[in-house]
């Protein structure tokens, strides 16, 4: 008897109540009864009570722990919410998520893994930092170490080969740079006239585009004596190729240390 007694007294102070919607903001309407099982199911409501920094709305259904302020059945604050189907993490872990997909998570490999729930994700893993998709920069980017810009194909510094048009009259083509950027190094052979629209080489990179990722190239001159108006193009060849073009008045060889270069400013 006793021990009902001090139950039911507990149970003043201590409720797991359901959560059926919001009373006012940052107030609870939940569904339970006061103090005992045999009472009839009350709405009770509860102050929501949440760290400093952080708020969320667990949806209705959810059980919540509410406490009574000073043993006040009218004075309760709810502090502790759970809900079905949450996400299972492994021992010292830690999960912020939503049931709407998204995900941040502390894992025991020392990982900080983010997910937007839509297919982009971020993962912090050491001195490297992932990111799934394309990345946009609103202001100013400030790198404070030596880095390698992996601008579309990801992982070291690119190697480029270069192939001249040699039976467009190019005798020599040399590409020096990465995915970011080159430079192409050319010559015109002597007795040769090369005429807008003709194709200077073609560079290869170390690494494919990605299927429908083929980036636009921006080509411009560079350095050297042209002896005519310089202008060039550059454009995607398969997944792995750009082709580098002469678009500016005739030029007649023989011409050299010619330089042209070509920026990638990301996909199509």
């Amino acid at each position: 008897m006793i021990t009902q007694e001090l139950k039911t007294y507990v149970s003043r102070f201590v409720r797991k109540l359901i959560l059926r919607g919001r009373a006012a903001v940052g107030y609870y309407s939940m569904e339970g009864y006061q103090s005992a099982p045999n009472e009839p199911t009350q709405n009770i409501v509860a102050k929501r009570v949440q760290h400093y920094g952080f708020v969320s709305e667990p949806p209705d259904g959810a059980e919540v722990i509410a406490v009574a302020i000073n043993g006040g059945a009218s004075n309760r604050a709810a502090i502790a919410e759970t809900v079905t189907g949450e996400p299972e993490i492994e021992n010292k872990e830690v999960l912020l998520w939503s049931e709407f997909g998204q995900r941040v998570l502390l894992d025991k490999n020392y990982r900080v893994a983010i997910d937007n729930g839509n297919g982009g994700t971020v993962e912090v893993a050491g001195f490297t930092t992932t990111i799934a998709d394309d990345a946009v920069v609103a202001r100013d980017l400030l790198v404070v170490r030596d880095t390698k810009v992996d601008h579309l194909l990801g992982g070291s510094d690119a190697v480029l080969t270069c192939v001249a048009n040699v039976a467009g009259g190019f005798a020599t083509a040399t590409a020096l740079g990465n995915d970011l950027s080159f430079d192409v190094t050319f010559t015109v052979a002597p007795s040769v006239t090369v005429n807008p629209g003709t194709k200077l080489a073609t560079v290869t990179f170390a690494r494919a585009f990605g299927i429908g990722l083929a980036p636009r190239f921006v080509a411009s001159a560079k350095s050297g004596a042209f002896g005519a108006a310089a202008a060039f193009g550059a454009e995607p060849n398969g997944v792995d190729k750009c082709d580098v073009y002469w678009h500016g008045a005739a030029l007649n060889g023989p011409l050299a240390n010619l330089v042209c270069t070509v920026a990638i400013l990301g996909k199509r």
